[in-house]
């Protein structure tokens, strides 16, 4: 079974070595505007060219401070991620709270984005756009991304990203942290006829043994007194009421067994895979037991939620 959603996962709080800054595209143009400025100033001797350059500097200086900040001490926790069939988009459920560290913008931690980045894993191939958002000063918050899952399996999480370019533009403060615990991706299912499910004991299979269930009723003409069940019937005749009988119930099937062999022919292995899947799906939560066998490995009969995760996984592993 899968943890409860909202348990708290994994925590990560930003120190000063996860740290990266780098200048923008606009910081860049800015550099070379105040280096020119300067320039001229010194050139020109200028007094009033020297303070702008000064007041410029000193602009993003703070600027950069203020970015800092906002990135530093910041709290991030990973909600446990729930499986998901190949194709579809699993979700990262994120939480971000200030971590009671100092910040220049009251408390608050505004122009926060947060990005999938690909690690050279099958999930991801490009990073994903950012999910912009604010922190309040008091309070956390939880977000959400979406993960691309085009491939069955169990995968390592990407790394997350977390940066700022607040307040001026100039900077990118940032942070990574390699996601903990990983994404079980099951195949996706395969909808259509000759769903591979039979009972054991068709096609030469063996027929799962199963006991004698005896029940009781009352006592009938015609019924023999060997029948009887004098002992539970005690209560019954003390009450002048009739005896109770045994009576056989009908024995329970064997098991149904999910197998490889009897999906549709001209499958392929994905195919195959995708078939059994629906297969699995289709056999519900409650219901009778039933086994899942793969090429090399079987499953063993059961029922149960905890039946269909095992068969997914070994479906999603094979």
């Amino acid at each position: 079974m899968s943890p409860p959603a909202d348990r708290a996962g994994p925590a990560l709080q930003i120190g000063w070595r996860s740290l990266r800054i780098r200048p923008t595209r606009a910081g860049q143009v800015f550099a070379l505007t105040v280096a020119g400025l300067g320039l001229a100033s010194i050139n020109e001797q200028l007094s009033l060219g020297h303070a702008l350059t000064d007041l410029l500097i000193a602009l993003a200086g703070v600027a950069l401070l203020v970015g800092v900040l906002a990135v530093h001490g910041l709290r991030l926790s990973l909600r446990p991620v729930e499986p998901v069939h190949a194709g579809e988009l699993a979700r990262l459920r994120l939480r971000l709270e200030g971590g009671g560290r100092p910040t220049l913008a009251g408390g608050r931690r505004h122009g926060l984005g947060l990005s999938l980045r690909p690690d050279g894993g099958p999930l991801l191939a490009a990073a994903t756009e950012p999910v912009w958002t604010d922190l309040p000063a008091d309070d956390g918050l939880e977000l959400e991304l979406r993960l691309p899952a085009p491939r069955r399996g169990h995968h390592a999480l990407p790394p997350l990203r977390v940066e700022t370019r607040f307040p001026l533009g100039l900077f990118t403060v940032s942070a990574d942290w390699q996601l903990p615990g990983r994404l079980w991706v099951w195949p996706s299912p395969r909808p259509g006829p000759g769903t591979p499910a039979r009972a054991e004991g068709a096609g030469g299979g063996r027929r799962l043994e199963t006991a004698v269930i005896e029940g009781l009723r009352p006592w009938r003409p015609g019924d023999a007194q060997g029948q009887i069940a004098w002992r539970a019937s005690a209560a019954a005749l003390a009450r002048d009421e009739l005896p109770l009988v045994r009576e056989r119930l009908p024995e329970p099937a064997g098991a149904a067994l999910i197998d490889w062999q009897d999906c549709k022919p001209g499958l392929d292995d994905e195919g195959r895979l995708q078939q059994l899947t629906q297969a699995v799906l289709d056999r519900g939560l409650a219901g009778p037991a039933w086994s899942l066998r793969l090429p090399g490995q079987t499953l063993p009969p059961g029922q149960g939620p905890a039946q269909r995760r095992a068969a997914l996984e070994r479906l999603a592993r094979w």
